[in-house]
């Protein structure tokens, strides 16, 4: 990568890749151990068996045969860690979406409030019956708002 230089008024602006973090199309995200790195372990295409000289000592080859099984006993470690972390995340999920229903409302419940607010305040310094009325209607709304934010019954 070349270092970033300031642009002059006639260059075009680049179309640098934002360093957001985000993956690139087709690669895992980079915090899921994807797009390189450091592995956590050596991976078993290096450790093949038949990879060592036919004179090597038996003590290499129970060597080799340990590692290869401490690997895959991490593997399958991994991967029912990986299974285990899914499921909790699809749990965390279902949480989430639920969430954002009622922050919805509790959204339009503030906003109505907040105008409810707004327009009794006028009202009281303009001594106008209209505006309370008004006011007073936002309200009810807003409470309205407030109670579907717990019961999510709209």
């Amino acid at each position: 990568c070349s270092p970033r230089r300031t642009l002059n008024i006639s260059e075009p602006i680049p179309m640098w890749k934002p360093l957001t973090g985000e993956p690139c199309a087709g690669k895992p995200h980079a915090r899921f151990g994807g797009r390189g790195g450091r592995c956590p372990f050596l991976p078993l295409f290096y450790l093949k068996l038949y990879d060592l000289p036919k004179a090597a000592p038996e003590e290499v080859i129970n060597t080799y045969k340990s590692k290869i099984a401490d690997y895959k006993k991490n593997i399958e470690q991994y991967e029912q860690e990986k299974i285990e972390i899914q499921e909790k995340a699809k749990k965390l999920e279902t949480v989430r979406d639920e969430s954002q229903l009622h922050s919805q409302a509790f959204g339009m419940a503030i906003i109505f409030l907040q105008i409810a607010i707004l327009l009794s305040s006028i009202a009281a310094l303009l001594k106008k019956k209209m505006l309370w009325y008004g006011g007073l209607a936002a309200g009810v709304i807003g409470l309205f708002y407030f109670l579907n934010g717990f019961m999510i019954f709209i």
